[in-house]
């Protein structure tokens, strides 16, 4: 709701690593893909896909906000960056740590308000190079979720 995809694209484009970032384009999106590719003409801008959970599996590291992206990275035991659309968020985002299997893989960035260029360089490479023992590609809900989702019950 707020265009942080837009923001994120604004800092990627100056990256040297730039090639490795892409973007998905929801169709609720504010501005269409087409939007994003001619205005980062250097950048890579996915839409139109059946499911998400391909292409997080895939991922070394998904840049997201709080929703339903946070499940699928659990599951898929992806590195996560994210942001957050209300101060609010927070408070889910602690719910989020204390339930995952592997808290460390999540990182909050902060609130959209509050990221520019350089603390979204930071993190990003702070959670890159983060070494998380217990990262491999299995699919696990952590302790809390199995609860949250109603799985098992």
């Amino acid at each position: 709701p707020n265009n942080i995809t837009e923001s994120i694209a604004s800092y990627v484009k100056n990256r040297h690593d730039y090639g490795d970032f892409s973007f998905l384009i929801g169709p609720k999106f504010k501005h269409s893909a087409e939007y994003f590719r001619n205005k980062f003409t250097n950048l890579n801008f996915i839409d139109s896909i059946e499911g998400t959970s391909e292409l997080i599996e895939g991922s070394e590291l998904v840049i997201t906000a709080v929703g339903t992206t946070l499940q699928e990275c659990e599951f898929f035991n992806v590195k996560t960056l994210i942001v957050s659309n209300y101060e609010d968020d927070i408070i889910d985002i602690g719910r989020i740590k204390r339930s995952s299997s592997e808290p460390s893989m999540f990182h909050f960035i902060n609130y959209y308000q509050n990221i520019n260029e350089v603390s979204f360089n930071t993190s990003y490479n702070y959670l890159c190079n983060k070494n998380i023992k217990n990262l491999d590609k299995k699919n696990d809900w952590g302790i809390g979720w199995n609860k949250l989702l109603g799985i098992n019950e």
